[in-house]
């Protein structure tokens, strides 16, 4: 059974219930983790992928590979998830976050992708401040 995901508007997409990214994401906003959530949201959509396709168990193509070490690299550093809590996330062992952390930070040093990387970590910053200052009002309401 699939059904249709309009949560993302750039990402009306067809997915398979009960599927990893799915998963993922509820588990993620369940546990209160909104902030993880996000920012996979937050990469895919500036990379032009799925959300899916950042939890697919391959490997993937290398655009889809690159964009998903990122999104871990970010979860680890913009974050502070620990790599074991990155990869729990993404369905990977921590030994693959950390290669994505490494190989990422090789990637810094080239000026247009460290501007891009800054933006991401900007965008993802305004998003988790918003989810903190909401979460914030919430509980002064006494609604969490």
């Amino acid at each position: 059974m699939y059904k249709i995901k309009y949560s993302d508007k750039y990402f009306l997409q067809a997915t398979p219930e009960g599927s990893r990214a799915e998963r993922a994401l509820r588990s993620a906003d369940e546990i209160g983790d909104r902030a993880a959530s996000m920012l996979v949201r937050i990469v895919a959509r500036a990379h032009n992928v799925t959300v899916a396709e950042l939890f697919h168990h391959s490997r993937s193509r290398a655009p889809i590979a690159a964009t998903r070490q990122l999104a871990m690299y970010l979860m680890h550093v913009v974050l502070g998830r620990n790599l074991t809590e990155v990869g729990r996330f993404f369905g990977r062992d921590r030994t693959t976050v950390s290669h994505a952390c490494i190989r990422i930070e090789d990637m810094r040093d080239e000026p247009g992708f460290e501007q891009q990387v800054l933006e991401l970590e900007t965008q993802i910053g305004h998003a988790v401040s918003q989810i903190l200052t909401t979460e914030k009002c919430l509980d002064l309401e006494g609604k969490i």
